[in-house]
């Protein structure tokens, strides 16, 4: 997983348990995970990635007050707010997973959050000031970039502090905080938005200091080098990096072959479709309180001698009458 290591050993001796039922297996397993991550330093940490969770939701329904707020069609405002999305979203994983170590995840984790609630504040910031849908975008890539960078690291810290035997209660538990606290981001935006009367920007200031203070938290918590800056950390990245050399681990057999074509590949055809289905849309319809431009073409005038309407004159050269396309 880029350069993260991802711990996926099997234990020859593991035989797992038999439950009688569906549901009484799922209670087990989370309440065996509750108690095996509660016997650990690094517990904390499952909820790394919760911590910011909430943003999801809460952005999710922000993006669409911004797509209605922000000049031109809102549907095709829509689009490419989620188009930027999930640039960030590629861009985060492959920038923000070169850490070699557990203490460098933790920061560089951090580091993402940062970005995290800088991109949503310029996102609110740019809605009041400038108003441009692509500078919104590009702070929507930032965020989404910031997001992905802490989530991933997450995940690389618990799967290398994890039992093997644990591992996947231990991502369960992690999974059920971030649905959860996504929830309450979409929860809290209605609220603010339905019973406070808060515009879009005013929601996203609300977002961006809830953010700002759960960052804070994680920064002392690694100045004190807790989780997975703590000393039993650094003496097993001791143990299982055998030689760390100009900020890398040498893997054993491992070489990072990969083409930079094809990581951004997946960008640049996501973009192209974006594009196109945009401008295929923009030509094709307009806002829901217009008429489209067929119609208003048929209701422009019912003589023959009449010119087009001033508004769909940039569709045609000048003089040009109706009678020239037979209408």
């Amino acid at each position: 997983m880029m350069k993260g290591n991802y711990n996926a050993k099997k234990d020859p001796n593991y035989v797992p348990k038999v439950y009688p039922n569906l549901v009484v297996r799922a209670f087990s397993m989370v309440s065996e995970g509750l108690q095996y991550c509660r016997q650990k330093f690094w517990a904390r940490l499952v909820v790394f990635r919760s911590s910011i969770g909430f943003q999801y939701g809460a952005m999710d329904v922000l993006m669409v007050v911004f797509s209605e707020t922000l000049p031109g069609n809102s549907t095709l405002n829509l689009a490419f707010l989620y188009l930027s999305l999930g640039i960030g979203s590629f861009i985060g994983p492959v920038a923000g997973t070169r850490s070699p170590t557990l203490k460098q995840c933790q920061l560089i984790g951090i580091f993402g959050m940062i970005l995290n609630f800088s991109g949503i504040a310029g996102m609110g910031i740019t809605n009041i000031l400038v108003n441009n849908l692509w500078v919104v975008c590009l702070f929507n890539i930032v965020r989404a970039s910031g997001g992905k960078i802490a989530g991933v690291n997450s995940r690389l810290m618990l799967n290398r502090l994890a039992d093997d035997r644990m591992m996947g209660r231990v991502m369960a538990l992690d999974y059920i905080g971030f649905v959860l606290m996504s929830s309450c981001g979409a929860i809290l935006c209605g609220v603010l938005e339905d019973y406070y009367s808060m515009d879009g920007s005013e929601t996203t200031f609300v977002i961006v200091g809830i953010l700002a203070f759960v960052t804070l938290t994680w920064v002392i918590y690694h100045n004190n080098n807790k989780g997975a800056a703590s000393p039993e950390c650094v003496a097993y990245d001791e143990k299982k990096v055998p030689s760390i050399k100009n900020g890398h681990a040498e893997d054993d057999d491992s070489e990072d072959n990969t083409n930079p074509f094809f990581l951004w590949l997946p960008v640049v055809m996501a973009a192209t479709l974006g594009i196109y289905f945009a401008l295929k849309s923009d030509l094709t319809s307009t806002d829901d309180d217009d008429d489209t431009v067929v119609m208003s073409l048929q209701n422009a005038t019912s003589y023959d001698s009449c010119f087009i309407k001033p508004e769909f004159s940039y569709l045609y050269p000048p003089g040009v009458k109706l009678s020239d396309f037979g209408v």
